[in-house]
């Protein structure tokens, strides 16, 4: 079993799934595993993820919209960590070594993000959006702290978040 599961939700983005999938494939992580759950796309997204042979399990399932579509691949994921990649997002090189590392060191956190890169549609980064500030000074955030920092605005990007599979299966429940 691989300890990070990426997990894609995928409908009609045939165009952008090819730097998504890329980025995650260049992880330096070395125990991970890549998955695109296809919604119902009527575009040529199996094709696509057909190209990655092996390196990418692809799974299609009839339009449900993107709620049902990351509740499956929940259970898909057969990793212990779960990072939600949308299909128009990139990974930044080490973003999942980072992730996992936090998650490693601190069994008590449920969740760990990053910055995001604001991209074009050739992957060319144009801007950045960070977590709040108090979340980049103080690291690990005690959860009164976070629900604070949260009622003030959320300014974390899901592609940059990866949660232990275990925290999603009780809120899941």
């Amino acid at each position: 079993m691989p300890k990070v599961s990426v997990a894609i939700a995928a409908y009609n983005m045939a165009n952008y799934l090819p730097l998504a999938l890329d980025s995650a494939l260049a992880q330096d992580y070395p125990d991970l595993e890549v998955i695109v759950l296809d919604d119902g796309s009527t575009d040529d997204t199996r094709e696509v993820v057909a190209m990655y042979g092996d390196r990418v399990r692809y799974h299609w399932q009839p339009n449900q919209g993107v709620a049902v579509a990351y509740s499956n691949l929940l259970l898909l994921a057969t990793g212990d960590y779960i990072h939600h990649l949308d299909a128009d997002d990139i990974l930044l090189p080490g973003a999942l070594t980072r992730l996992a590392a936090i998650l490693d060191e601190h069994p008590e956190v449920g969740m760990a993000c990053g910055m995001a890169p604001i991209i074009d549609q050739t992957g060319r980064v144009y801007s950045r959006r960070r977590a709040p500030g108090s979340f980049e000074r103080l690291g690990i955030i005690h959860p009164g702290t976070a629900f604070k920092e949260l009622l003030r605005g959320c300014h974390i990007t899901t592609s940059t978040v990866m949660l232990r599979k275990s925290v999603l299966e009780t809120v899941a429940l």
